[in-house]
């Protein structure tokens, strides 16, 4: 059966995605809130939405939305406020029509309003258990009940522990002490995501565990910028520079002791490997091209750029910074503007989400390297396909990819569930497959490398 967008006439379909705006929802994100109003329409393409009813205790989730499903098209229908909250259950790929825009669209092509409008209609007439999956799984008592005793063990242990550092004087007792709690919970988080048997209960565990023990780990600084990052932002600038300068920071011994600990994790230290990693690799792909073109996606902390820039003078070399941020962007163009007389520095603002999903970026000349950090492990793979096939087609034949992407490690689920930092990590074998499938040549990953970075030749 096609969805409900799909049952549209091609045609039609296509004037609308001229007006809608793709949009990412990361995992536990929300898309928005009971009683906003409506300003945008939303239809899901890709992963789920909850529907939810947090005035309800414990707060109930009334329905998923399924992929190719409008999201409260009543509320546009009517200029009423939202109904309920609307939470990513898993990373969520949406498009959105302001209604302004879509409206105005809609006058302009009679035809179409006729059969959009229609098309709603139908939805809001059909039952909505028979339009929108409702979950129906309440969960298992059994695993909820150990996340509670959990949560009650580490809050207790987590109180002890700031008791003893107040008491202690100044040595290594206390971060020891700090890493042996980290340590034993981020293997009991990976044990109770291990014992979940559906979604429901995941997402019930997870919402719990985020309560009980968000207010200790935000108390360290990547605590605080991770949770504290605003909906649907991935990794943002302050994230990544806390990672980078590596200078632990937070509240109190105990949050300046967490801070360490999650600092000197595998994630944590793949991000600041790889700068180096990419310098050096591009110095040896670059050696015997000149002129040579660089495209940088994304611009991070600036950081890789000002490497890039530093190394590269040598020969005639344009270099290309491509991220959303007009903020990041124009904080490289002020930092950098003298980095010798043979480079060229160009930014651009683009939508990452455009990009992500294919969608040309104009006027780009073919590179010679492209260069990708903190997007492919924010995207599943069917996106992550679509975006590598883009790269492909805007580098020469003597191109070269280098891709950062963090590999599976232990600390994953901790990050993911806690510190609200989802991330797709995928094996070297994998990401191998969808380089491959894309058209890329002899993906691996360079020998002495740090294992987040692999190359690709075009």
């Amino acid at each position: 059966m096609p969805t409900q967008f799909a049952s549209l006439d091609p045609r039609h379909q296509r004037l609308l995605r001229t007006v809608g705006v793709p949009t990412r929802v990361p995992a536990s994100g929300w898309l928005f809130r009971r009683g906003e109003a409506s300003s945008d329409l939303y239809l899901l393409e890709q992963g789920a939405i909850e529907c939810v009813d947090r005035a309800r205790h414990p707060e109930t989730v009334l329905a998923v939305v399924s992929e190719g499903v409008f999201i409260d098209e009543i509320a546009l229908l009517n200029d009423s406020p939202r109904r309920f909250d609307a939470r990513a259950s898993e990373a969520a790929v949406l498009l959105r029509w302001p209604v302004r825009d879509l409206r105005a669209l809609l006058r302009r092509h009679p035809e179409l309003g006729m059969a959009f409008y229609a098309l709603l209609g139908r939805q809001v007439a059909t039952p909505e258990p028979e339009r929108i999956p409702v979950v129906a799984a309440p969960g298992s008592a059994e695993t909820l009940d150990n996340a509670r005793t959990t949560c009650e063990h580490f809050k207790s242990r987590f109180g002890e522990l700031e008791a003893f550092l107040r008491s202690s004087p100044e040595g290594q007792e206390g971060p020891d002490a700090v890493a042996t709690l980290m340590l034993d919970l981020q293997a009991e988080v990976a044990r109770l995501i291990a014992s979940c048997d559906d979604d429901a209960t995941e997402q019930q565990m997870t919402q719990l565990l985020r309560r009980e023990l968000q207010p200790t780990l935000v108390r360290s600084a990547l605590g605080e910028r991770a949770i504290g990052r605003p909906d649907g932002v991935t990794a943002s600038g302050a994230v990544l520079a806390h990672i980078l300068v590596n200078k632990p920071l937070g509240e109190g011994r105990v949050g300046e002791h967490i801070d360490a600990w999650l600092l000197k994790r595998p994630t944590c230290e793949s991000y600041r490997a790889s700068q180096d990693d990419v310098i050096d690799l591009a110095k040896q792909l670059l050696q015997d091209i000149s002129p040579r073109r660089i495209l940088l996606l994304t611009a991070g902390t600036g950081s890789l750029t000002a490497g890039l820039l530093q190394e590269l003078g040598d020969h005639p070399t344009e270099v290309f910074v491509v991220d959303q941020s007009q903020e990041t962007l124009a904080f490289i163009d002020a930092g950098m503007a003298v980095h010798g007389q043979h480079v060229h520095l160009h930014t651009r603002q683009e939508s990452l989400a455009r990009i992500a999903h294919g969608r040309p970026m104009a006027d780009l000349p073919q590179m010679d390297l492209v260069v990708v950090q903190h997007m492919v492990e924010y995207l599943p793979d069917r996106l992550a396909s679509t975006f590598l096939r883009s790269l492909h087609t805007i580098t020469s034949t003597q191109g070269s990819l280098l891709l950062v992407t963090p590999t599976p490690s232990p600390d994953g689920p901790l990050l993911d569930l806690l510190l609200d930092w989802p991330m797709v990590r995928r094996e070297h074998g994998h990401m191998t497959q969808l380089l491959l499938a894309a058209g890329w040549s002899h993906p691996h990953t360079p020998e002495g490398v740090f294992p987040a970075v692999l190359r690709a030749g075009a």
